[in-house]
């Protein structure tokens, strides 16, 4: 059973990102989970790819759902997605600069990748709720590699080509989170 807040969090960072995901676009969905973001957007989408570690392979509709390890690469085309999004996902890649790079190169130019993270703020946060309530998933926590700043995610982004002109950042819950947007030239 999820623990209590999961299910929230979850509503409340798709929520931050749904409006910015372009209509009839395709759509890659890193760290997908069990595929929420793409159901809900489905409709809206020409076309969705979830890849996840803990997902089974299947097509449902237009949405293609695939079992991988993201450790290095994403093993889709070059250019052939709109928008690429890694909802409190890039926290728990072991290389999260090759993925930025593995992203930037399946966006075509003009797409957009929409990541959410917590920031450093979060972590005691996090953990209490976590270790300390049970209220939010232990596992995930766990699971954490990385806090990222503002600084952290700026210089992914351009590391991986993105120009700074095109990278907005926005913190949201209480600052425990934030939001990155990014358009590729």
């Amino acid at each position: 059973m999820e623990p209590f807040l999961e299910p929230l969090l979850r509503e409340l960072r798709i929520r931050k990102v749904i409006k910015k995901i372009p209509q009839n676009g395709m759509v890659c969905d890193v760290c997908c989970g069990g595929g929420t973001l793409l159901f809900r957007i489905s409709s809206k989408i020409g076309g969705g790819v979830g890849l996840d570690r803990k997902i089974e392979n299947k097509k449902e509709n237009n949405i293609l759902f695939k079992d991988i390890d993201l450790d290095e690469e994403i093993p889709e085309e070059s250019g052939v997605f709109d928008c690429v999004t890694l909802l409190a996902a890039i926290e728990h890649l072991p290389n999260p600069g090759k993925i930025m790079c593995e992203c930037f190169r399946i966006l075509r130019s003009g797409g957009k990748i929409l990541i959410t993270t917590p920031s450093p703020v979060a972590k005691p946060i996090l953990e209490f709720l976590s270790f300390g309530l049970g209220i939010v998933s232990p596992e995930h926590i766990k699971e954490h590699k990385y806090y990222f700043n503002e600084n952290d995610l700026i210089s992914l982004c351009e590391t991986a080509g993105f120009r700074k002109e095109n990278i907005f950042i926005k913190r949201f819950q209480f600052w425990c989170n934030i939001f990155l947007e990014c358009v590729k030239q």
